[in-house]
């Protein structure tokens, strides 16, 4: 009772001005704080409205928004992990082209058993280009020259594909109802961070504001640690950040460390891919976005946070097996590729492997000699080894690099259920 009875006398208007004062303190420290943390997460939006948040709000919505994927991919493909993952973060069809005239009966079997997987050949697709308008795009005619081969071919059928099943879808002929699709290829995975809901596409999609039509996930590119890696998808968690989510002017500060003695600090592509309302005017433009053609007022939204994961390099193995897909004449095998580290890895392919000894017995000596050194140079271009933990930490802490477990963790997890 004495320290109560000797404790100066404070009015209520002092406490008020008390508390106004530390409400200051507390807030301008979390302001710190947040700014100090975005450097790492999100540092750049780019949007078609001024305001972000008008267009995105999670508040009251219902999870009945459909969202699918068309893909192009090769029979041997192995989609389990692809399918399992995207399953769980709530795309509810999938429409998968297979590059083949025919495909075995066995992948048949499989692809039929499950309700919400569409499949398609691409002698399905291809009397459907005959009459296609992508063919008189603008943008599409630095693809379009003879002979149709490589990435070209790629490109061209890809694009096709994905304009043929938003006709089967808005036909009604399958039966499958979509509000939004997304086109990716399967070394990629969808990985929507957006508030609390991070992990459901549908419920994001759905929370949008109606005037965004299209919607552009920016891409992460995945960076193995090892040369060759079982799963990707599971085995790696190592990414380099997209310029749009790093900021252009701290990225153009950092990109020409980051990317060694490479080209370019994103081995393959960088301009993300796209998700879009399904409406009777929509089309592809290419493998990376879509457009509508009458519905001139839709905007399209570049997200600050939900990324594309791109394991398009993350094991070797896989990786050289794609020269073996090459369809070109002798005379075009330029055309085989296009990205500056593809050309380089291919010129340093055939600069390997052309000196293979032309007779009837392969030299087994001389051929794990050739392999091992093709080995190294990927590993030392493409792998970051444990002798690399510094060069890793550091641009994680500058935000070029991060780490994302959610899709291995995930994978998993599904897998341990089944």
């Amino acid at each position: 009772m004495a320290t109560l009875r000797n404790r100066p006398f404070k009015s209520k208007r002092q406490k008020v001005r008390l508390n106004v004062a530390t409400l200051r303190s507390i807030l301008c420290m979390l302001l710190i704080s947040l700014i100090g943390s975005r450097r790492s997460t999100i540092t750049s939006v780019d949007s078609t409205t001024n305001d972000f948040q008008e267009q995105v709000s999670l508040r009251n919505i219902e999870t009945t928004t459909r969202v699918g994927i068309v893909c192009t991919a090769r029979p041997q493909s192995d989609l389990q992990s692809w399918l399992d993952y995207h399953r769980a973060i709530g795309i509810s069809h999938f429409f998968i082209v297979f590059d083949a005239v025919e495909i075995p009966l066995s992948v048949q079997q499989r692809y039929r058993r499950l309700r919400d997987v569409t499949f398609f050949t691409s002698s399905q697709t291809q009397p459907w280009g005959q009459n296609s308008d992508i063919f008189h795009l603008k943008r599409m005619q630095k693809h379009i020259n003879a002979p149709m081969c490589g990435v070209d071919r790629v490109f061209i059928q890809q694009t096709l594909n994905a304009e043929f099943v938003i006709k089967e879808i808005l036909s009604g002929k399958r039966g499958v109802r979509l509000d939004w699709l997304f086109h990716i290829d399967t070394d990629e995975l969808i990985f929507p961070l957006v508030g609390s809901q991070k992990l459901d596409v549908g419920r994001f999609l759905g929370s949008l504001s109606k005037s965004i039509g299209r919607v552009v996930f920016p891409n992460h590119e995945a960076v193995p640690e090892r040369l060759n890696n079982v799963d990707p998808f599971v085995d790696v968690t190592l990414f380099r950040r997209n310029h749009k989510h790093v900021g252009e002017e701290f990225y153009a500060k950092y990109k020409n460390i980051a990317k060694r003695d490479n080209p370019r600090n994103f081995l393959g592509y960088s301009n993300g891919k796209s998700a879009a309302r399904v409406l009777d005017d929509l089309r592809p433009v290419g493998v990376h976005n879509f457009e509508h053609i009458r519905s001139a007022g839709l905007k399209e939204l570049t997200l600050a946070d939900g990324v594309i994961l791109h394991y398009g390099f993350a094991d070797y193995s896989r990786v050289i097996g794609r020269f073996a897909h090459c369809d070109c004449p002798k005379d075009f095998t330029h055309k085989c590729k296009r990205l500056p580290f593809d050309m380089e890895l291919a010129h340093k392919y055939d600069e390997l492997y052309l000196l293979r000894p032309n007779n009837n017995n392969n030299n087994f000596t001389t051929n794990t000699l050739l392999e091992q050194a093709l080995q190294r140079w990927y590993e030392s271009r493409v792998v970051l080894n444990p002798e690399s933990s510094e060069f890793i930490e550091k641009f994680i802490k500058l935000g070029m690099f991060t780490r994302i477990t959610t899709p291995s963790i995930v994978i998993q997890q599904q897998r341990r259920t089944l």
